[in-house]
């Protein structure tokens, strides 16, 4: 039984570690079953009889003593065993108790949590899109007309600054996608800029699992990643804790543009220069038309650039 002492330390530090990663999402926060979470580290150290430790045999998985037996049982997956046998009578939140056990695992024994994950950029964001309905995902821009049109370079123009997050389970054909948009948040004290990941709406084949992986792998990115609760999206001055975010990209030179979700508000459209926000500007347009175009504002004092090509352009709210 010693020889497991080392991996039963590890297990609980790494509890430990996934509690404080856990505490910086406000979402996790207010849950009451976190409390439950916060618990954990020490129901596990006061019960040496059950002795619950990383197991040695399986990478990632836990073993344990149990009553009446002389032998360690079998090595099971940590949200498995919690679920039975700490959570079988309350119930529990299994996005948190998921995410929970990933960071737990990946404290004690780094590695990537899903290789059904993975992350593009480029011009492959614009092939994605045109084989969409194979794929089951569909989306407005994945007509090819729009595509040859242009209407996705702004992506693949700017691989520093946007990626796709792609889910995929060969077993069952369920796939995901969303996307990354890089943002800085501030600067170090030698000026250098310091940057963060949101990651916007998800959009999937219809498979009831795809929504739920894109959250376990939103909580065991949480520390890489912005929420909407770090935005501030209004003209007012922004709240201690809050950041109004900005994401300056390469324009294409035809201008054509796709529908975006979050950072829809463009602004400072001039030396090759597009600057996306979440916050309404003044001489600014937004980026919400299924045609390339733009959606121009109605207000009167707004100045709209390029308004002398409007015919170029789709209105949606007309």
């Amino acid at each position: 039984m010693n020889k497991y002492l080392k991996e039963r330390v590890k297990l609980i530090r790494g509890m430990e570690k996934a509690i404080k990663v856990l505490e910086k999402d406000r979402r996790t926060v207010e849950s009451n079953f976190f409390s439950f979470i916060k618990n954990l580290p020490h129901r596990v150290r006061k019960n040496i009889k059950e002795n619950l430790s990383m197991s040695i045999e399986e990478v990632g998985q836990v073993t344990y003593m149990k009553e009446g037996k002389s032998v360690r049982q079998r090595a099971v997956k940590l949200s498995r065993y919690l679920t039975r046998n700490y959570f079988r009578d309350i119930g529990c939140n299994q996005y948190i108790l998921n995410g929970f056990c990933i960071l737990t695992t990946n404290a004690v024994c780094p590695t990537n949590n899903d290789d059904r994950f993975s992350i593009i950029r480029g011009d492959t964001i614009a092939d994605w899109y045109a084989n969409g309905y194979s794929y089951n995902v569909d989306s407005c821009m994945a007509d090819n007309y729009l595509i040859d049109y242009g209407v996705l370079d702004l992506y693949t123009l700017n691989p520093d600054k946007v990626e796709m997050l792609i889910y995929h389970n060969p077993e069952n054909g369920a796939r995901g996608r969303a996307l990354l948009w890089k943002i800085q948040i501030g600067t170090t004290e030698e000026g250098k800029p310091i940057y963060k990941k949101f990651r916007d709406l998800v959009y999937t084949s219809g498979h009831d699992e795809v929504n739920w992986q894109f959250e376990q792998w939103r909580i065991a990115h949480i520390e890489e990643l912005l929420t909407y609760d770090d935005f501030h999206n209004c003209t007012s001055a922004i709240p201690e804790g809050k950041i109004r975010p900005q994401i300056s990209l390469k324009v294409p030179e035809h201008e054509h543009f796709p529908y975006v979700d979050t950072f829809y508000h463009a602004v400072k459209w001039e030396d090759g220069i597009i600057v996306l926000s979440n916050s309404e500007h003044s001489n600014g347009v937004k980026l919400r038309s299924t045609y390339g175009g733009h959606t121009m504002y109605r207000s009167t004092h707004n100045l709209i650039p390029h308004q002398d090509r409007e015919e170029e352009y789709y209105d949606d709210e007309n």
